[in-house]
């Protein structure tokens, strides 16, 4: 307790336990229940069924509130990516993912919608076809920019998801 400072070195701090997959899935489950976008959705779903089977209204006021933002969300989305690409070169992931999404994207995820179709046994030819044949065009489409904020939000590869749907909006243009 002299009027000298102490300049022995602090103790070099242990990393903590060692992650498990259950901390992983604890922690990522705690990430996921305190996100406002799951709980809108629940809480949107459960008032569409609800509302559904007891005819109910939806008020003028939040029906014209909700109108209005869900007008917005997708030029704000798009905003957030310009944002982000703002000074990045047009590829900010390896070719190889980059190839690897838009084949994930336009061949395996409209063979798995495929799948899925001929397993619940929509019919994809002839009469009645238009359900199966929507499901498949619905899972060809590009890349949704819904999946850049969550994996913004997240720090998980935002970079890629972002280079996808730059190539996969310009792989879909005819």
């Amino acid at each position: 307790m002299g009027l000298i400072p102490d300049r022995r070195e602090p103790a070099a701090r242990s990393p903590g336990p060692p992650k498990t997959p259950v901390s992983t899935a604890r922690k990522v489950f705690s990430k996921v229940v305190r996100n406002p976008i799951i709980w809108s959705a629940v809480v949107g779903s459960v008032y569409s069924v609800l509302a559904q089977n007891f005819s109910w209204g939806m008020p003028k006021v939040l029906d014209l509130t909700t109108s209005m933002l869900g007008n917005c969300t997708l030029g704000l989305a798009l905003f957030n990516i310009g944002l982000f690409m703002f000074g990045k070169p047009l590829l900010t992931c390896s070719w190889k993912q980059a190839v690897g999404g838009g084949l994930l994207r336009f061949v395996a995820s409209p063979a798995l919608a495929l799948l899925a179709a001929l397993t619940v046994g929509l019919p994809i030819r002839g009469e009645g076809a238009t359900l199966g044949k929507l499901l498949i065009l619905q899972a060809a489409l590009p890349q949704a920019v819904v999946s850049f904020a969550v994996a913004q939000e997240y720090k998980t590869y935002p970079g890629v998801f972002s280079t996808l749907i730059n190539s996969t909006t310009l792989g879909s243009i005819p």
